[in-house]
């Protein structure tokens, strides 16, 4: 799929994505179980209390990280040298600690009440932010803790963290909803299984680079890297889930549970492009490293047609299923939604372009051109936010999110054109377009599975799936938009994958 790029650290980068790619999809099943549990045991207005907290959760951490964590993965990516990396990984870990606690202190005993107004519209809530505050600091310093193992490329280290946390926090969810203590006990709940996984890796970390070195020189360069990224974080949090909070304002709780629900259905292609840039940014930093700029800029555009081929069938197969999908995982309530599906995959698919071509800026380290694009995209969705959703209701904010990460994905694209080595955009559009046609045949398959068997029951939709995906991948082999010796690494890397399951 890339000139530029060997077979070999095509199988290696393929090897690593599937790695970080299986760990995706079990976290996306405990996304739906999750979903399940407490959108039928608590109804939508524990739904929506649950959704807020866990967004603002995803919020909030990676602010207090400073996203020192980037910046470890960009510099140490390729570092041979353990006692530089052991000082400056351990640095950043005093750093975003010390930061976090006094978030922490001053969200918990100094504004509660504030705090829970801005989230839940409510006073009332006030519980619910002291415990968020204190879930804050174990999981700001849990980011930090898996860059080591994300610059290193050890991307089983990293699924078996991500994987166990999330298990963990799906049985806490459920044992909370069944014996009675509600969205308060996930909460607590959420807050130990964050404090536990940090000490496990801690552990870790020693286990892995030895006694802690504490190099504080180096956290300048690490915050100049790593600070202009902050307003990048913001504008992905705040495009993608800061319009519940106007939701808030202007409808109720229980829409805002009903948008979370089809927004999270529609936005399931994310589950893609993290896994692809978590893999991407220290691959590619490692070839940068070491003078090889055209191989780097090769997995950027290895990566694009990547997240393509898994996000356009996959956006517009849920398209489709949605509202059996809604009706058959959720209550009747939320059925109502399935209108927002279609705004919510297009941003999403937009967003992993974005994201992926974000790779060719941090490698040049112009994290101010990546910061200014989205303070761009975050200035369009909120105003077409405020202006749509009084007249609209949930469907302004999803297509706000819709087009104005559909705006900055295009602007972030064309800047990628104007450089030394360019990203094979002619190919991307070619690969998009075969992608495209074989996600139309894949279409047609799933309707005509739905008009034989009931709508509205997992065995019809895990069906239509099926029959959808098998199509899909004829009409990949029809267009011959694969490469082949890809299809071979792929069955190499499931039948390691198979063994160790």
């Amino acid at each position: 799929m890339s000139r530029d790029i060997d077979s070999h650290g095509r199988g290696g980068f393929l090897s690593n994505l599937a790695w970080q790619g299986s760990g995706a999809v079990l976290l996306a099943l405990r996304g739906l179980v999750g979903l399940a549990i407490v959108a039928k045991l608590l109804g939508a207005d524990g739904y929506g209390l649950y959704s807020q907290f866990m967004a603002t959760l995803t919020l909030i951490a990676p602010v207090l990280t400073l996203y020192v964590d980037a910046g470890l993965v960009r510099y140490l990516a390729g570092e041979a040298d353990g006692r530089t990396v052991s000082g400056q990984y351990f640095a950043a870990l005093v750093l975003v600690l010390s930061e976090s606690l006094l978030a922490a202190y001053l969200i918990g005993s100094i504004a509660p009440g504030q705090f829970a107004l801005w989230i839940w519209g409510d006073t009332r809530y006030v519980m619910y932010a002291r415990w968020l505050a204190l879930a804050l600091v174990p999981a700001a310093c849990n980011l930090v803790a898996l860059a080591l193992y994300q610059a290193r490329r050890e991307f089983r280290y990293t699924v078996g963290v991500q994987v166990g946390k999330s298990a963990a926090q799906l049985v806490v969810a459920y044992l909370a909803a069944v014996v009675g203590y509600g969205v308060l006990g996930v909460a607590v709940g959420i807050a130990v299984t964050e404090l536990v996984f940090l000490l496990l890796m801690l552990a870790m970390a020693i286990g892995t680079v030895g006694r802690p070195h504490f190099d504080f020189s180096g956290i300048p360069r690490l915050l100049r890297y790593s600070v202009p990224l902050l307003p990048t974080h913001l504008g992905l949090w705040l495009m993608t889930t800061g319009s519940r909070y106007v939701l808030v304002r202007h409808l109720s709780l229980q829409e805002v549970g009903v948008f979370a629900a089809s927004f999270t259905l529609g936005s399931i292609a994310g589950l893609f492009i993290n896994p692809i840039t978590y893999v991407l940014l220290p691959t590619a930093s490692a070839e940068w490293r070491a003078g090889r700029a055209r191989e780097a800029i090769g997995y950027i555009g290895y990566a694009s047609r990547l997240y393509l081929a898994l996000a356009i069938p996959s956006s517009i197969g849920l398209v489709v299923l949605s509202e059996p999908l809604l009706r058959t995982v959720t209550s009747d309530r939320f059925v109502a939604g399935a209108m927002l599906v279609l705004p919510a995959a297009v941003g999403t698919v937009a967003m992993g372009l974005f994201r992926i071509h974000n790779t060719w800026l941090l490698l040049r380290e112009r994290t101010n051109q990546v910061a200014l694009m989205l303070l761009v995209g975050l200035g369009a969705n909120l105003c077409l936010t405020l202006l749509t959703v009084p007249r609209i209701g949930a469907a302004g904010a999803a297509w706000a999110f819709a087009l104005s990460y559909g705006a900055i994905a295009l602007w972030n694209v064309a800047a990628c054109r104007r450089s030394e080595h360019r990203v094979p955009l002619r190919a991307l559009a070619v690969f998009a377009l075969k992608a495209m046609a074989a996600a139309a045949a894949m279409t047609g398959a799933i309707l005509l599975v739905l008009a034989v068997l009931p709508a509205a029951r997992m065995l019809s939709i895990a069906t239509a799936i099926a029959m959808g995906g098998m199509t899909y991948l004829v009409g990949l082999w029809v267009t011959r938009a694969y490469d082949p010796q890809d299809v071979a690494q792929l069955r190499g890397i499931l039948r390691r994958l198979a063994k160790v399951v």
